[in-house]
Order: structure tokens, then sequence, then C-alpha cells
């Protein structure tokens, strides 16, 4: 089971968790709302960033890069985008 969740760090999570089953609909969950961000921005470069970071989990999708089960990282709006298959380890680096 993977979990997926944007945070803003040092804060507590914003969401409730969206829980999967494979990673790849994970990906598919933080891929959707990283095209909704790039659809949506006026700046070039933010854009790109958008970009860049659905770039990033659809090559953990393809199975193309392996953090041993935790993925996360940071998107041009300062949230941190979070894929990891356990979830109590996961919650306490994102309020630390």
């Amino acid at each position: 089971m993977f979990t997926a969740l944007w945070n803003l760090p040092g804060c507590l999570p914003e969401m409730e968790p969206a829980t999967f089953d494979t990673l790849a609909e994970a990906c598919d969950f933080i891929m959707d709302s990283a095209d909704r961000h790039a659809e949506d921005c006026d700046d070039y470069h933010e854009c790109l960033q958008w970009i860049n970071l659905n770039t990033a989990f659809a090559r953990i999708k393809q199975g193309m890069s392996e953090f041993g089960g935790h993925y996360a990282f940071h998107a041009p709006d300062g949230y941190c985008y979070c894929i990891d298959s356990d979830w109590s380890e996961m919650q306490g680096e994102l309020i630390a």
C-alpha cells in the first residue's frame, strides 16, 4: 500500500493522505495535481518546475528511479509532494 500527499514542510498535513494499492496509482495522483498546476501557471520558469515534478514521478512510475519506497520532491508552491509505502515514517519526516 502506498500513501500520497502534499504538505507544507514544518506544518501538520492539510489533507488526509490518499492511499493506493500500487505505486503507479499513487504517482498518477501526484502527477494529476502537477499537471493542473502547470496548466494554470503564468510564469514560464514556474511551469517548467511543475513539468519537472511531473517528470520525476513519471520516472518513478516507470521504474526508472528507486529511493527505497520514499519519494519526496519540493514544488514551486513551496509544498512537498510525497509518496511513501510507510505513512507513519513519512508523517514524522514531514512535521520535522
